[in-house]
């Protein structure tokens, strides 16, 4: 099949991938008689309106964050990758770089994603950088339309914390990967006291009606844990400034929604009880985000 405006595939895709496209077409066309979830429709509102500027955010600025976690998962030349809400494809993009040579019969990455402006987005970008090994889909994270053990990989980035059940994702994502293979995780992460989480999460949900809730580092590891042994981890941090931080989730300055996330991070800042660990720099507030990669590897 070849690319389209509803295509799962963007690109041509190699004879031997065909059958997977195929079983997620027929997926998506049961789907779009289903009623989509209260938690999805948000997800599906605040994505499709800032479409482009989430895009170019993280097209440009979280790029060299999602190379720096490819060169941590080292995957094989010849292995096929599934990336989970795969948003404008950063992270399936950087995927692609690294996993598909001349070669490589079968191997590539997918990207899936609920939002079709995401999607789109995914696919212009695809093209414009000249990837021929990465083609995307329409779907649901908590339902997959994929067969067991299809994949080598499977990630899924700045995510979790949109998910109304992220468990059932993580059993999704686990279910489609191969014996042996890995899922990768990729999220912010909350304090671990849980007065300084519950204010975290309260100005992310002010800010954002489709967070759900950021979890904390030991969650995290003991959701992946449960899922599947002992994962294995790396922290990073990145410095956000206030103003643009809203931007990208399309809430203008001057607004009360502004103006309440505002007062409440700026007076978080004496003994940082939200865990952001906002500051001024010059006249402008800033404060920065504490993420975490998090791999398992699928038991035999």
């Amino acid at each position: 099949p070849e690319a389209s405006g509803r295509g799962w595939p963007s690109g041509a895709v190699h004879p031997s991938l065909r059958p997977l496209f195929l079983k997620a077409g027929q997926a998506e066309s049961g789907r779009r008689r289903m009623t989509m979830g209260s938690q999805e429709q948000k997800i599906l509102e605040r994505f499709g309106r800032t479409a482009g500027v989430f895009s170019d955010f993280v097209l440009t600025r979280r790029a060299q964050d999602m190379r720096q976690v490819v060169a941590w998962a080292k995957p094989e030349k010849a292995c096929l990758v599934l990336d989970v809400a795969c948003g404008p494809g950063t992270l399936a993009l950087a995927f692609a770089a690294s996993v598909a040579g001349p070669d490589s019969i079968g191997a590539g990455v997918v990207g899936v994603d609920l939002t079709p402006e995401m999607l789109l987005r995914a696919r212009q970008e695809a093209e414009a950088s000249g990837c021929t090994c990465c083609w995307f889909c329409r779907g649901r994270a908590e339902a997959l339309p994929f067969a067991d053990a299809t994949f080598d990989i499977v990630s899924c980035a700045y995510s979790f914390h949109h998910l109304a059940a992220p468990e059932r994702v993580l059993e999704e994502m686990l279910r489609v990967t191969k014996p042996g293979g890995r899922a990768l995780i990729v999220d912010l992460i909350a304090p671990e006291e849980d007065d300084r989480a519950a204010r975290n999460n309260q100005i992310e949900r002010l800010r954002d009606a489709s967070h759900t809730r950021t979890l904390k580092l030991s969650e995290l590891s003991r959701m992946c844990a449960r899922g599947s042994g002992s994962p294995e981890w790396f922290l990073f941090d990145r410095d956000r400034d206030f103003e643009d931080w809203m931007a990208v989730a399309g809430v203008k300055a001057g607004t009360s929604i502004y103006d309440e996330c505002y007062e409440l991070m700026w007076r978080s800042m004496e003994s940082d009880a939200a865990g952001f660990g906002p500051r001024w720099e010059g006249h402008q507030l800033h404060f920065t985000m504490p993420s975490v990669a998090m791999a398992m590897r699928k038991q035999p």
